[in-house]
Order: structure tokens, then C-alpha cells, then sequence
């Protein structure tokens, strides 16, 4: 008897594992995004901070007075060129600012690497990101660098 059940028990799961049941194709994978439903280009999103930055002033940088995350520009001359950083490595910029200088802090996050050298006038855009500690130098995060 015992022998019999195990021989029903088997050809229950062989007939089981050789049925002709199909299984269910694969979901589709969704299409990516077109461009325009992606959201603006890099192009346009650049041109956008372009328009936006306004003039840091180091005074109000300095002095804690400048909110961080203000999009902003600054003109001025690399030093303190740090070439291990990504695309081109991070610096400090030098401005010229009425009748004194100013130094920021600069990371560079620009989406275009450009080869960059002590002493190279740039104008960078991007955002300020309060002061840096140990420094208290104000930073920015730039995203151009022109």
C-alpha cells in the first residue's frame, strides 16, 4: 500500500513538473523619459543660474549676513589649487572687492572639465555654503566655472 502512494505521489509531481501551462512573459520595462519629459537640459539649467547668481560680497559673506544656498558669481584669480579634486580640483579664489581683497573657499562641481591653473582669471556661479570651519573662509560650491 505504502509503496503504491509513493508511486501516486511521484507521477502526481511528474505530470505537475511536465505540464504544458505557459508562464506569464516578463512585465515590459518601461521606456525611458523623453528629453522634454526629463526636464530641462544642462544647457538651460546653467543659463538659469547664470541669470539668477548675483555679485557675492565678502563683507556679507564674512560676516555670516549671506544665507547659504544664495545662487551667486564670483570673479576672481586661483590659488591654493588643490589638482586631486573631481574635474579639475578645488581652489581658492581671490577677489578684488573695493579696496581690499577677499579669499573664497571654491568647490568645484562643474559639469564641464576645464583645465585649470594657479593664478587663471575665473568667474565662477553657484551656490554659497556658509563658512568653512577651522577657516571661517566662506565657501562656494561652483557649478559653472567660466
Amino acid at each position: 500500500m505504502f509503496k503504491r502512494l509513493v508511486v501516486l505521489f511521484a507521477l502526481v509531481l511528474l505530470m505537475a513538473a511536465c505540464s504544458e501551462e505557459e508562464t506569464e512573459p516578463a512585465a515590459k520595462q518601461e521606456e525611458p523619459e523623453t528629453e522634454e519629459a526629463a526636464g530641462p537640459s544642462q544647457e538651460e539649467l546653467n543659463e538659469q543660474m547664470k541669470e539668477e547668481a548675483t555679485e557675492i560680497d565678502f563683507v556679507e559673506a564674512n560676516g555670516g549676513d549671506l544665507s547659504q544656498g544664495t545662487k551667486v558669481k564670483a570673479t576672481g584669480e586661483i590659488s591654493a589649487l588643490d589638482p586631486t579634486g573631481l574635474r579639475g580640483g578645488d581652489f581658492m579664489l581671490s577677489v578684488e572687492e573695493g579696496d581690499g581683497f577677499g579669499v573664497y573657499s571654491v568647490t568645484n562641481l562643474n559639469t564641464v572639465e576645464i583645465p585649470l591653473e594657479e593664478g587663471q582669471t575665473v568667474t565662477v556661479y553657484g551656490t554659497f555654503d556658509g563658512a568653512e570651519e577651522g577657516t571661517s573662509m566662506p565657501m562656494i560650491t561652483a557649478t559653472i566655472i567660466e
